[in-house]
């Protein structure tokens, strides 16, 4: 899988190099661009926002202190491996952005994708980063207020959630967990005075996955 086939088919998003028509009968079958994008032509959507959106979460390992040389290696557990593993899967379908509710209705919002970048770094052993700056602002974690209708659209096995259903809780419950991990660490984490997630049971991993009573 590229990623690169993403369109909607019949009101869902789709990787249509995986959709075949024996799955709707004898039709009909409407096939329209992501929804969410900007359209360029045809079917083809403008995905620049999106990439500067991966971009803002720093998807890079982060060493602090150190300029080691191109040959360096830092050896990893496979327990290591296995904690950021699968969020290092997605294959930047723009299939999560079309089905997020969120991000249709505020494309300013940071989006699944780049929150589950965000987090695959973070729990990576060999990063020294904090991203926590980009992913407590008003339109990143805090913003997330639908669970598991992003997963919906994912490709089977792709994306944070994969085939696994104990891991399909999309960003914000990743990144609750996160920002528990950091609060426990003892660091402040910045919570908006305003907007989503301002008020509410206090709860971190509540406020990122918007429970009914962070919800108003």
């Amino acid at each position: 899988m590229c990623g690169s086939c993403g369109m909607t088919v019949n009101g869902e998003p789709r990787l249509t190099c995986g959709t075949f028509l024996t799955e709707y009968g004898e039709g009909p079958v409407r096939i329209e661009p992501l929804k969410g994008f900007p359209v360029i032509r045809d079917l083809v959507v403008d995905i620049d926002g999106f990439l500067a959106k991966l971009s803002s979460v720093r998807p890079w390992l982060i060493r602090q202190g150190e300029e080691p040389p191109l040959t360096a290696e830092y050896a990893q557990t496979p327990e290591q491996l296995e904690a950021y593993k699968q969020y290092s899967m997605c294959i930047n379908c723009l299939l999560c952005y079309s089905a997020c509710p969120v991000y249709v209705l505020d494309p300013d919002f940071l989006g699944p994708a780049a929150i589950a970048l965000a987090q695959r770094y973070n729990l990576d052993s060999r990063d020294m980063g904090d991203r926590f700056d980009v992913l407590s602002q008003d339109d990143a974690v805090w913003g997330v207020h639908v669970r598991r209708r992003v997963h919906e659209g994912l490709p089977e096995a792709r994306g944070p959630g994969g085939g696994d259903p104990a891991l399909q809780t999309d960003g914000g419950a990743a990144l609750g967990a996160a920002l528990e991990q950091e609060m426990k660490a003892g660091e402040e984490v910045p919570r908006p005075s305003t907007g989503p997630g301002a008020t509410g049971c206090g709860s971190p991993a509540a406020a990122a996955t918007r429970c009914s009573c962070c919800a108003s």
